[in-house]
């Protein structure tokens, strides 16, 4: 039998056959029903097992999404650090913020204090890196509604310049 394709001749199919390949190998795998995956157990310290739970799911308040995980509680105190973290990342903003709605202003401030913990913790290193400080202040300033993205660039970059200056004397005090 010529089909006109130079090559190998394809060889008699069987009744029922499948003709493609690709078909025949799909239905000799064995079937598997597929499972959930369960939890991942981990080791407490009181040699008893315990699955580890999935993060609580987003609520809203006001309106607005949050996490549901506290980030800073009254009982808590700043330390030097984070305050003056916090004083660079608020400059300039004052009017904008008292502009906002409050469920706007509560989403604002609670994602501040977040960054400002987020910087404070990449403060611990000897090296930094601008940009990810850069994309922390970034994050956060795109949080407040109707913000022009130019000035939402150059507050950026202040904010980061303004950053890198307090890492560099944080680090110099210490050596």
């Amino acid at each position: 039998m010529s089909n006109g394709i130079p090559g190998p001749h394809p060889r008699e199919r069987a009744p029922g056959e499948p003709t493609t390949p690709e078909f025949s190998r799909q239905e000799k795998e064995p079937r598997v029903p597929i499972r959930p995956e369960a939890e991942p157990e981990r080791e407490t310290g009181t040699g008893r097992r315990e699955q580890e739970r999935p993060p609580p799911a987003i609520e809203v308040e006001g309106g607005l999404p949050t996490t549901g995980f506290p980030l800073s509680t009254p009982t808590q105190t700043k330390d030097a650090l984070t305050t003056e973290i916090e004083n660079i990342l608020e400059q300039d903003l004052g009017g904008v913020y008292q502009q906002l709605a409050d469920p706007e202003k509560i989403v604002v401030r609670r994602e501040g204090e977040r960054a400002a913990s987020l910087i404070r913790t990449l403060f611990v290193q000897v090296k930094v890196k601008a940009k990810s400080i850069l994309n922390i202040i970034r994050r956060w300033l795109r949080l407040i509604p109707g913000i022009n993205k130019f000035f939402l660039e150059q507050e950026a970059k202040i904010k980061t310049d303004q950053m890198m200056n307090l890492h560099d004397r944080i680090h110099r005090s210490r050596s």
